[in-house]
This record gives structure tokens, C-alpha cells and sequence, in this order.
């Protein structure tokens, strides 16, 4: 159990309606909730995922926040629908606005532990990877589409990617878009651990109560290290800005070509 006297009624907490936020103690929760969707990102959903994160890395007593979702997805990622007869300018600033969410949860104070489950495609994958520590249920599913929509991988994932499973490994997981399960992931390195679906968010509070257990210096100094270590071997600060490769994407012949015939796909 964290530390702490129990759930924390917090009168300036932000209401975000894409999200389920709440903070026992020393520990925070950031909940997807857009459960008819399979928690799909939209632009709401995004910058609302943004602003919770600014919100608890300004709450100095919580030391950990838990990223989890409900229903039965983590996050099945953008829609295919908000690439079909998509305006290249509007993708490239979603693109620009998500890259600053996943930078912000990347770069917030406290540790994030991420609790993952079912269907986690695409930015939901790259959500995952901008946690610190990462626990799924066995019944995870992931897969990166974005190429085969005609697209460069935004995000930051392909550096995200690389840090975790090396430059090979990462080429194959971006370029062939073949889904990976649980054991796959943790294989790889990605994943801490994977447990049943059921006991997957107990599993999380007992690794944030664990952390809570530690002083506040010492989680915030060892997450400056890992940061810092994490940005020398694969460095998220692309010198071909990720917005920029978009547009071109979309507008690139062969790679509308590409986008048309995986759009023109039934669903799966």
C-alpha cells in the first residue's frame, strides 16, 4: 500500500474529461479513459494527457504516478480515420503536439510507473516507453502502423526504440509492423514484467509503494541519471524535425500510395 493517509481529495485538481486522475498518498494515478474508443488519442485526449502531467510534476508530495488505463485497451493509438483525406498541415501540428505529451511525460519529476493492457498500438506504445519503469498484462498486444500508413514514426519512438532494444531491433519493430506480445516485449527489454490481467494494477501500486519508499532526493537524482544517460545513447532531439518529415509524407506520392492501399485494408 503507498504512503500515505488514504485518497487525497485535492481541490485544484484539473478536470480533464479524457482522464481518470487521483493521488493516494505519495502516489498519483493517470488514468485513460475513453474506454469506448479503446482509449484512441485524439487531440483533446492528448493535451489533456499533457496537463496532468504538468499538474503532478507541480505536486511535490507525490513521488510516483501510475499510468494505466480502463476497458480493455491501454491505448489502440490514432484512429486510421485521422489519416484519410487528412490535411498535411493539421497532421503535422498533431504530430508536434503529441511529441511535446510524450516529452512531458518523459521529463515529469516523479517516477512513472505504466500499467499497460490489451491493445497498445502506435503512440500508445510510445506513451508506454516514455514511462520509467513498465508492467503489462499477459494479454498485451503492440504494434507500430505508422509506416505502413506512409508515415515516419513520430514521437520520438524511433530513438525510444533504440535505447531499449538496440538500432537492429528497433528498424525490424518500426519497418515490419508485426505485432508483439507481452512475453515478446519483455523479452526484448522493454517490459520489467508482465502479470495476469487481473492482479496488473495491484502489481503497479506495489511497485509505486515500494519506490514511496525511498527518499523524494534519491528518486528525483537517480531519474536525472537515467534521463541523462537514456538522451546520450539515443538522443530524442532529431535534427530533422518530426513535423516536417510528416509533411512530407503526406504529400510524397509513393507514400499516399502506401496509405491508400493499408486504408483501403477491411478492419482486422
Amino acid at each position: 500500500m503507498p504512503q500515505g493517509s488514504g485518497e487525497t481529495t485535492t481541490g485544484d485538481m484539473p478536470q480533464l474529461p479524457s482522464l481518470s486522475l487521483r493521488v493516494e498518498g505519495e502516489v498519483g494515478y493517470l488514468g485513460l479513459d475513453r474506454p469506448d474508443t479503446l482509449n484512441a488519442f485524439d487531440m483533446a485526449m492528448i493535451e489533456d494527457i499533457t496537463a496532468a502531467a504538468e499538474w503532478f510534476d507541480a505536486r511535490r508530495e507525490v513521488k510516483v504516478v501510475v499510468v494505466h488505463s480502463t476497458g480493455r485497451a491501454f491505448s489502440s493509438g490514432f484512429h486510421l480515420d485521422q489519416f484519410r483525406n487528412a490535411d498535411a498541415q493539421a497532421v503535422a501540428r498533431n504530430i508536434d503536439t503529441g511529441r511535446r505529451m510524450i516529452d512531458t511525460i518523459e521529463r515529469m519529476r516523479p517516477l512513472t510507473v505504466c500499467a499497460a493492457n490489451g491493445h497498445c498500438i502506435g503512440g500508445g506504445l510510445i506513451l508506454m516507453l516514455a514511462c520509467d519503469l513498465r508492467y503489462a498484462s499477459n494479454d498485451l498486444s503492440c504494434l507500430l502502423p505508422e509506416t505502413h500508413l506512409g508515415i515516419p514514426l513520430p514521437w520520438g519512438g524511433v530513438p525510444r526504440l533504440v535505447r531499449e532494444v538496440g538500432s537492429a531491433r528497433a528498424a525490424e519493430i518500426v519497418l515490419l509492423g508485426e505485432r508483439s506480445a507481452a512475453a515478446t516485449l519483455k523479452d526484448f527489454g522493454i517490459l520489467n514484467d508482465m502479470v495476469e490481467t487481473q492482479a496488473l494494477l495491484d502489481h503497479a501500486d506495489d511497485v509505486a509503494g515500494r519506490l514511496c519508499e525511498l527518499s523524494r532526493f534519491v528518486l528525483e537524482t537517480t531519474k536525472a541519471q537515467l534521463r541523462a544517460a537514456k538522451e546520450h545513447m539515443a538522443s530524442t532531439d532529431l535534427s530533422v524535425p518530426e513535423e516536417n518529415a510528416v509533411r512530407i509524407g503526406m504529400s510524397d506520392p509513393e507514400s499516399i500510395l502506401v496509405r491508400k492501399q493499408r486504408l483501403g485494408r477491411p478492419s482486422h
